[in-house]
Parts: C-alpha cells; sequence; structure tokens
C-alpha cells in the first residue's frame, strides 16, 4: 500500500500560486482601467480647455488653445501628445497618463457638419 502523505500540501502550494497568479493579473487589469480613466478625463478637460481658449483666441484675448490644452494635461497628470485646432474653433487633443492614451475633441455645435 502508497502512503499519500504530504500530497494534500504539494496541491495547497498549487492551489496558493494559481491564487497569487490571478490577484496579479486582476491587478494589472484594474491599474489599466484606472490609467484609461485617467487619460479619458484628461483629454475631455484638455479638449475644453483648448476650445475654450481658442475662443478666447479668436476675441484676441487668452492664450493659445493648445498651450491651454497642455497645461490642463499636466494638472491631470498626463502629457498632451497631439493638439490641433481647426478653424472652426474646436480643438482635438490627445494626451497619455500612465500607460494609456485617448483622444477628445470640443468646440462649438456644428449641427449637420461632418468631423
Amino acid at each position: 500500500m502508497r502512503r499519500d502523505t504530504g500530497s494534500a500540501s504539494v496541491i495547497a502550494v498549487a492551489v496558493l500560486a494559481v491564487a497569487v497568479v490571478i490577484a496579479v493579473l486582476l491587478a494589472a487589469l484594474v491599474g489599466h482601467s484606472r490609467d484609461c480613466a485617467a487619460a479619458k478625463a484628461a483629454a475631455d478637460l484638455s479638449a475644453l480647455a483648448g476650445a475654450y481658449a481658442a475662443r478666447a483666441s479668436l476675441d484676441g484675448e487668452g492664450e493659445g488653445a493648445c498651450a491651454a490644452a497642455r497645461r490642463t494635461a499636466a494638472a491631470n497628470a498626463a502629457a498632451l501628445t497631439a493638439c490641433h485646432e481647426w478653424g472652426d474653433g474646436s480643438v482635438q487633443v490627445t494626451v497619455a497618463s500612465g500607460g494609456a492614451m485617448a483622444s477628445a475633441r470640443a468646440g462649438p455645435d456644428m449641427k449637420g457638419a461632418r468631423r
């Protein structure tokens, strides 16, 4: 007759190892999700700040749209990686935050116009 002494310990260690791997993967997924949300929020806010500054610059006041967008992205712990001012007063930005990137566009309502 064969003895299986200690086999429960091996199974317990294997289950624990699987649990640790799942926990690490879950933590990475949550971190990426947080980075994506932060990038989206920073992109939205940067585009709005840029559009507001673009509107003010059409009236001859304030800073440039991309400068305002860059300042707002930095205030939200993100980096502005691209900025484009459209002639209609709208601004499109791309920001990076953590390991994620997001883009947003803001400006005047252009009913019927293709964007």
